[in-house]
Formats: C-alpha cells, structure tokens, sequence
C-alpha cells in the first residue's frame, strides 16, 4: 500500500537499529518495535506536549535560560533543552550540575504580563509540575521552599525564574522557567553526593522526554487556570517545610526557627522565640 519495496524497508530498520531503537524480525512476519531509546528528539518531544512549542533541542548550551534570553526573537512558549549544560546554575548564581545525558535540563520562555506581587506562583507552578511527574512515575518527592524538589531527604531539581520587568507597568514582559531534573546514576560530582540525589537512585526509571513532557504539560495547565486558591493548596499538600526547623541568615545574622506556614503570598512564616517572622526569599536550610 506504501509503494516501498522489502529492501527500502529493510535499509530503515538497519538504519533505526543503529540510532538505538531495537527492532525485532521474524521471516514473513515483518518487524516488531520492542524498545525505544532514551534520546532526545524535537519532533517526538514536541508530539508529546498538549500545547504546541517551538522546540529547540542543543547538544550543549552553558545554560538554557542563557539561550532564550539571547534569542529574544522566538515566540511565545519556546522550549530550550539540552543534553548538558557547561554553566548551568541557581539562584544566588550556584552552579547545577548537568552531565550529558543524565538528566532533563530545560527552559521556558512566556511573554505573561503578571503583576510584580504575584509573581512567586509562577515559581510555585514549576515546583508543583516537577512534583506531580516525579510522584507519577513512582517517586517519593516534595518541595523545599521556595524552588527545589527533594526526594530521599536530597535535592533532585532545581528551579530558576528570571524576569523582565515593565518598571512603568509593575508586571513582567517577559519571564524565563529554567528546570534542572536529576534523572540517571552515574553523573554527579562527588562533592554533590552528599546533598543531591537522581531518581535511579530512588529507585524509578523515567525517560528524559517523559520527564520534560510531563512537567511542560502540568505547568502550561496551572498557567492556563492562574488559580492562586488551588496552586496553593497544591504547594501546601507537597511542601515539606511548615512544621521543621529551619536556618536562614538576615543581614548577615543568622537565625534558627521553626517554620510554621505558607502564607498567601508565597512567603514563608516562621516563629522565633514567640515572634513571627517572615520570609519572602533567601536560602532556608532544614534542619532534622
């Protein structure tokens, strides 16, 4: 029905055999498709997403989010992933660790007009999205305010919103989403053992474009609703910290308190020796 003859079939197979995908034969029967390798691809990423993206897939970039904001001429809803990352950071400019091929490492770029005060829910729906995808495919994973994801009592993503603003407006023009996922065993720098884990190493297997798609689907889904009420509740219900004692410095002091909640603007409340205080950024460290 194709009009291809057995040898035109036959050279494709051999030539997807050697992409990785493996392809099982048997003589007039035909071929069987038994497995699909773990690769990136822009046509197949892009298939998987609910809403369509401009997909731009990079070998190495020194960060994705470097990427978008050098390329401000994409469109709306450009997604950057690369299989590794040279520069790859945090906040505070800390470096994320991103060796080739062991994790999903990408950035969104949104052209959003949201008001100054409430954008800490764009932060809070990328956490949320990393958190649902890790749960669904079998993790024991929950945030740490305000942007890290943790699973196994060790970080596992990490999250980078950067934002430009409209300073006559009070609302951004343009806001990139950098995600982090540590994906496979085997990549991460020793000193960064101790304290980050992989999701191999909790013990659930998920592809790199399963994790992209996932987390791109359920984050373009709370940004279509802007509920504050439910994101709210849903960061609540994940976020592990309320109820732990926690350190953080302020101007230059440090201070150790109890965290009590997440307020309705983000921000972090905690209770030091009967006086509430609150946090609306800044590194907490848990404490056991």
């Amino acid at each position: 029905r194709l009009g291809l003859s057995r040898m035109a079939v036959c050279k494709a197979v051999c030539d997807l055999r050697t992409e990785g995908f493996e392809i099982q034969s048997r003589p007039r029967a035909g071929y069987r498709l038994a497995a699909v390798p773990d690769r990136l691809s822009a046509d197949l990423l892009g298939a998987r997403l609910c809403r369509e993206h401009t997909v731009c897939l990079l070998d190495e970039v020194d960060s994705t989010n470097n990427y978008l904001r050098d390329h401000a001429d994409l469109p709306d809803g450009t997604l950057a992933v690369a299989r590794t990352q040279t520069g790859g950071r945090g906040r505070h400019g800390r470096r994320f660790a991103s060796p080739a091929d062991k994790g999903a490492y990408f950035s969104l770029s949104l052209r959003r007009s949201i008001p100054i005060e409430k954008m800490w829910a764009v932060t809070f729906m990328a956490a949320c999205a990393v958190t649902e995808t890790l749960r669904e495919a079998g993790a024991d994973a929950a945030i740490k305010w305000v942007n890290d994801v943790w699973a196994g009592g060790k970080k596992i993503c990490g999250i980078l919103t950067e934002v430009t603003l409209d300073a006559e407006a009070g609302e951004s023009s343009r806001i990139l989403v950098g995600i982090g996922v540590n994906l496979k065993k085997g990549g991460l720098p020793p000193d960064l053992e101790p304290v980050a884990t992989t999701l191999e190493d909790q013990g659930v297997t998920l592809s790199v474009s399963d994790a992209i798609a996932g987390i791109v689907n359920r984050f373009d889904a709370l940004m279509l609703a802007f509920d504050l009420p439910a994101l709210l509740a849903t960061y609540r219900k994940y976020c592990f910290v309320p109820g732990r004692r926690v350190r953080f410095e302020r101007n230059g002091v440090r201070y150790t308190a109890l965290a009590t909640a997440i307020l309705d603007n983000g921000n972090l409340a905690v209770e030091k020796d009967g006086q509430q205080i609150t946090l609306s950024s800044g590194e907490i460290f848990v404490l056991e």
